[in-house]
């Protein structure tokens, strides 16, 4: 959500820029909404989420290179300095979001918390056995309880797969909001 913010900070703020560059802007903010896009949509296809992340460099890259332009103009655009510090907070943010893509909890803490489920489901197997009587909802109850925790942390840890999605809704809404922008300054 504070991506999306940003963002639809900077289109407001690209109205104080000449035509040109505004229009240029509105275009880069429109490929940028595109490629964050492709990079939540392409899944597990790592070619496709590399490749939107080289776009999204690129495209950041360009936006960067044009509102500095416009700071260095005498008399510099209102606003010029503060849209570029937006784009440079943008790209904090964005970096912050792919490096929690690439660093993932290890394999190994994933076979720790099977081996703990394994060893707490066979020492209830054990206690009943120990007390020679059953106690079938606790047991199920537990074993319910691990197995969800497990599964839990894999979905988050892993969030391309798995039963919690993220909505894309905000980064949607942005997108229309810069084509709404483009098409009432053609």
């Amino acid at each position: 959500a504070k991506t999306v913010t940003q963002l639809h900070a900077i289109l407001m703020e690209a109205r104080m820029l000449p035509a040109p560059q505004r229009d240029r802007l509105h275009q880069l903010l429109k490929q940028y909404a595109d490629a964050r896009l492709e990079f939540f949509f392409a899944g597990r296809d790592l070619p496709r989420v590399y490749a939107a992340l080289d776009r999204t460099t690129q495209l950041h890259t360009e936006m960067v290179d044009l509102i500095q332009a416009e700071a260095l103009r005498v008399p510099p655009p209102p606003g010029a300095q503060a849209i570029l510090g937006r784009v440079n907070e943008e790209w904090g943010l964005l970096r912050e979001r792919t490096g929690i893509f690439e660093y993932r909890v290890p394999d190994e803490v994933f076979f720790l918390l099977f081996v703990a489920c394994c060893l707490g489901m066979a020492l209830i197997g054990f206690g009943f056995g120990m007390a020679q009587r059953r106690e079938i909802l606790g047991g199920v109850l537990f074993g319910l309880l691990l197995c969800a925790t497990i599964y839990f942390v894999l979905d988050l840890d892993r969030p391309r797969r798995g039963l919690i999605d993220v909505s894309q809704a905000p980064m949607l809404g942005f997108k229309e909001a810069v084509q709404s922008e483009m098409s009432s300054h053609p």
